[in-house]
């Protein structure tokens, strides 16, 4: 049996927001319940701080790509090297488009932009400024874009340790 574990403020380091571009600009947040209505996210005590701060600058800068009336879903995950972005939905891509958002993610400073026209689709690179990687353990691996990633860090370790706990002592777990 697993206790619940609480988690710091902050430390979300993965989330998924919806945005729509309106008469009144864009709006990022999250989907009231069983609603499309959009929640505009002006404060979030448990996104990492990063993330957040990118919220607004986001708010922008989309205007330049997602025209007025779309709506996409954004995917960021904060990682060591910096956060992968994943914009899923919004117009096809042109070339323009291609480039507006290259432009807009070496702007606003993150390390991978990539884009999916659903969520089933293979994500397609657009911009990368660096390659991006998660530690499991002692091991270091590339992170794929738009990858599952635990909501935080100390959900992940608590995993980890359950599954430590009810397994014989020299089992290998992957």
């Amino acid at each position: 049996f697993m206790a619940a574990v609480m988690t710091a403020a902050r430390t979300r380091r993965r989330v998924r927001l919806t945005a729509t571009h309106t008469a009144k600009g864009v709006v990022i947040g999250f989907n009231a319940w069983r609603s499309k209505f959009i929640v505009d996210l002006q404060e979030c005590p448990v996104m990492k701080t990063d993330l957040f701060k990118l919220v607004s600058k986001l708010r922008e800068s989309l205007v330049m790509w997602l025209p007025h009336g779309e709506s996409c879903d954004i995917q960021l995950t904060s990682l060591l090297d910096g956060v992968d972005m994943l914009l899923i939905g919004g117009p096809p891509l042109g070339m323009d488009q291609r480039q507006t958002l290259a432009e807009m993610a070496a702007f606003l400073h993150i390390s991978r932009l990539s884009w999916k026209k659903w969520d089933r689709s293979p994500p397609e690179p657009i911009f990368q400024a660096v390659p991006l990687s998660v530690s499991f353990g002692k091991a270091r691996v590339p992170f794929p874009a738009g990858a599952f990633l635990q909501a935080t860090q100390a959900g992940e370790e608590a995993l980890v340790d359950f599954a430590k706990s009810v397994c014989k002592t020299g089992a290998r777990v992957l």
